[in-house]
């Protein structure tokens, strides 16, 4: 029932919301799921909200990764879009969840109807008119047959019951494996068996000797059936012929071994499954079912993992462009220092920087990008020692604040003292390449420990086991 309550909420929660912000909605791209759009942004918005700080902080990381777009609808829109995976992973669960718990309705009536012979039927009953309702657990015999019908039952069991008692075996002319003889059948009855050759195979249908003829060993089986004051007597033959050792073969004696484990091992805590059967290396896999509980936790889990990897993605591509800016920080401050030394103005020399970059561009570099908005920036009005400062601020590391910084104070100064500081960040910037590097190299080693361990491990037991073999052997 709660799985039921559960999805007609977000069905409803995605209905009423559908006019949310219908304007903003618009602008979205046409998608087979734009009708959730709504529901999505209502979602990011109470989202940013709730958590400004950490709005605040992807905002500042997705201004720096999607450089040439807009971040806050790039944003907004993956927030949307992550709302309604979850919507879905939750409608999803809640439904398949209700439909798994799902039972029939209660029906009132004074009448029981009695299942069929030898079966049992335990109705689940509430009962009203001797005080509160009360439910109570009634247990209805199957109906009783004639003296005919239960002969002919007798009969209809017994021909099953040549069938049933095979397991793997093909015919009854043709056992190779032991059968499966039931002390009890179908409406309760109940059957002894007695074999004439109990040393080719026994009462409980195991066969006893593997030294059997070619042709194969005859043997009849008196089968006594009773019910109740019923009683009828049977006679079956079957032919006992040798085992073929195929796959069929090695599965019986597997679950004979494991059955002769089962039993030699009852006292421990767990059942010691067979490695190997004539040397033949065996593993297992236990298959369990899921229940309507595990599917709606499952749900839940996706929608948890769908929101985290949102922000995963994010931090992830926000760390992957700062590490790519630190690397391109020598590169750049060097030949703004050998421009600037020529005797080329900062402006000229950020030009020059920015033509290389875009003639030779194969990826995106974010830290010319960012040069490139600066430029931008500085024809377009704005001043340029400010344009500098902004660079640096934008970049967000604490080398490109430096220099946009050192650019912004000196520009004044001539390009005799810029050239001279400049040369001083080079000299920093290569230092700080190398740690880098070493860092790098550090990180790499560390990373290579646990594979060295193993392979390690690996020689030692290749040249240990073979030494303590040749002491037993």
């Amino acid at each position: 029932m709660i799985y039921g309550i559960v999805a007609v909420i977000l069905i409803l929660f995605a209905f009423f919301k559908k006019s949310y912000r219908k304007e903003r909605v618009k602008q979205y791209p046409k998608k087979w799921f734009q009708f959730l759009y709504p529901m999505g942004l209502w979602c990011y918005d109470r989202y940013s909200k709730s958590l400004r700080k950490q709005k605040r902080e992807e905002e500042k990381k997705a201004n720096a990764i999607y450089i040439k777009e807009n971040a806050s609808d790039k944003l907004e829109l993956d927030g949307v879009k992550r709302s309604i995976c979850i919507w879905f992973c939750l409608l999803l669960g809640s439904i398949l969840s209700a439909i798994i718990a799902f039972q029939d309705n209660s029906i009132w009536q004074e009448q029981l109807k009695r299942p069929e012979f030898g079966e049992t039927q335990i109705y689940h009953v509430t009962v009203d008119g001797i005080g509160e309702e009360e439910s109570i657990d009634i247990t209805v015999d199957g109906k009783q047959p004639s003296e005919e019908e239960m002969k002919n039952i007798f009969d209809q069991q017994f021909e099953q019951l040549k069938d049933s008692i095979l397991g793997s075996n093909h015919s009854l002319d043709q056992i190779n494996t032991d059968l499966q003889l039931p002390s009890s059948i179908g409406y309760g009855i109940r059957v002894s068996w007695k074999s004439n050759k109990p040393e080719v195979i026994n009462d409980r249908g195991q066969i006893q000797t593997e030294d059997i003829d070619e042709n194969g060993e005859a043997v009849e089986f008196l089968i006594r059936m009773t019910y109740s004051t019923y009683e009828v007597v049977y006679q079956l033959s079957v032919v006992v012929v040798p085992k073929v050792r195929d796959q069929e073969f090695y599965l019986d004696r597997l679950m004979d071994m494991i059955q002769k484990k089962n039993r030699d091992e009852v006292e421990k805590e767990y059942l010691n499954l067979p490695e190997s059967i004539e040397k033949i290396p065996l593993k297992y896999k236990i298959i369990k079912d899921r229940n309507d509980k595990e599917i709606f936790s499952l749900s839940i889990v996706a929608a948890i993992l769908v929101l985290l990897i949102g922000y995963q993605n994010l931090n992830n591509q926000y760390k992957k462009r700062n590490h790519q800016m630190a690397i391109d920080y020598p590169s750049l401050v060097s030949k703004l220092n050998l421009l600037i030394g020529a005797g080329m103005a900062p402006r000229m020399a950020w030009k020059k920087i920015i033509t290389d970059y875009e003639k030779r561009k194969k990826e995106m570099r974010y830290a010319y990008e960012e040069m490139i908005i600066t430029k931008n920036n500085i024809e377009s009005g704005y001043p340029e020692s400010r344009a500098y400062g902004e660079f640096g601020r934008r970049c967000g590391l604490h080398c490109y604040l430096k220099l946009g910084n050192l650019l912004e104070q000196n520009l004044k100064q001539g390009i005799s003292g810029l050239n001279q500081k400049l040369e001083e960040e080079m000299v920093y910037a290569l230092e700080e390449r190398k740690n880098m590097a070493l860092r790098l190299g550090e990180e790499a080693g560390t990373r290579l420990l646990l594979p060295m361990f193993l392979m390690l491990g690996i020689v030692i037991v290749v040249l240990i086991v073979p030494a303590f073999m040749s002491f037993y052997f």
